[in-house]
């Protein structure tokens, strides 16, 4: 079939493709460590929820280095890479028939949580995964969708991350740029959307209680709270009384929850990918307890709380322990530190340098020669 020409005459062509912003968090570190390379252009494409298009999902973004493109066109076009970190991409990208769904697929995930949503079978279908991790790579082949030593799973890590680790980050200005008292301590709070989230038992109660703690208080909810298809609460509402707290700070419309993360003494959470994120920068975490293993394979059929599940910090039920918790976790950062790093080593490879391992992967792919600039030999890359 014959396809649409695009881009520039004989330049390697990467098409990047999000539906929610936390996907494009996961590859802009790659693009901007690959941006200056004149073989290779970027296409963005996407749609957020309410048909957003892609430039316009791009100036919200702030995407740069990157062309964007419309979803109906870019599938008429042939790429030499199509990335995603979305599990459920658009139908028109699947249908062989069409330029874009020859082009060899790649997946690079948006989060590394023990509900293990990205172990499933649709996952066969991608040429290379960019695994984030040994947990992660376990899972794929106990689950029997690929076999120990499959050439499709690149052990990368996840480059989102890097920064937490990296250097490149300056703690003083982030919490200028918040607002935040740096005699204070730093709590975030910040669960997972889950059908019978516990926020939906005592989340006012436990805004309530953690505002009134002498501590600096950062709110970033799961974007899904926001989306009255998955809500009877309007949390967006509930939140807004909390914007003018001078100790606490409402971070719903930040896509990249990294800076924050950077300068919180404690993350409150549960059974999202941020915890075991957190876990990088070894400081404490509490745990909002979660249903069941049972009531939540309803949902994630391959969801594991054995393993680590929520054993990094305190887990506790209702506003008043949780309070209570963050107190005895910051009186006490070193408890369960071993636990935290032993968390890390298996959630993620190549902590604090997974973007440079992805691009590496990414020349290989485009059967380029890796080309490192010299910028980011001067931030010590491997």
């Amino acid at each position: 079939m014959l396809s649409l020409p695009i881009g520039r005459r004989g330049a390697r062509k990467v098409l990047f493709y999000a539906e929610s912003p936390v996907k494009y968090a996961m590859f802009r570190p790659i693009q901007r460590l690959m941006a200056g390379d004149e073989r290779i252009q970027f296409f963005f494409a996407g749609q957020l929820r309410g048909g957003v298009s892609s430039r316009r999902m791009a100036e919200i973004l702030g995407v740069e280095g990157a062309r964007p493109i419309r979803r109906g066109l870019s599938a008429l076009c042939a790429f030499d890479a199509f990335v995603t970190a979305d599990y459920d991409i658009w139908g028109a990208y699947e249908k062989g028939g069409l330029p874009i769904g020859r082009t060899p697929r790649v997946q690079i995930f948006h989060g590394a949580s023990v509900r293990n949503g990205a172990v499933q079978p649709k996952m066969t279908r991608y040429q290379h995964l960019f695994v984030i991790g040994p947990y992660m790579y376990r899972a794929f082949v106990a689950n029997g969708y690929f076999a120990d030593g499959d050439a499709r799973l690149h052990r990368v890590g996840m480059p989102k991350t890097d920064r937490l680790l990296d250097g490149s980050l300056d703690a003083g200005a982030i919490r200028a740029a918040l607002r935040l008292d740096p005699a204070r301590p730093t709590v975030m709070l910040a669960p997972t959307w889950l059908r019978d989230s516990p926020m939906n038992d005592y989340g006012p109660e436990l805004l309530e209680r953690l505002a009134a703690g002498p501590w600096n208080l950062i709110i970033k909810l799961h974007d899904k709270f926001f989306d009255p298809r998955f809500n009877i609460a309007d949390w967006r509402a509930r939140l807004a009384g909390y914007e003018r707290c001078a100790n606490c700070r409402v971070a719903s419309d930040e896509y990249d929850a990294v800076p924050l993360l950077y300068v919180s003494d404690v993350l409150i959470s549960d059974v999202s990918s941020i915890a075991n994120e957190y876990a990088l920068l070894d400081r404490p975490l509490v745990y909002l307890r979660v249903p069941e293993r049972e009531a939540l394979a309803e949902r994630f059929p391959r969801v594991d709380l054995e393993t680590w599940g929520q054993r990094a910090g305190e887990v506790v039920s209702g506003a008043a322990a949780c309070a209570a918790a963050v107190e005895r976790a910051l009186a006490d950062p070193a408890a369960r530190g071993e636990i935290r790093r032993a968390l890390a080593a298996d959630i993620f490879f190549h902590p604090g340098a997974a973007a440079s391992v992805v691009a590496r992967c990414l020349y290989q792919i485009l059967g380029l020669q890796e080309v490192r600039p010299a910028a980011t030999r001067a931030q010590g890359a491997p």
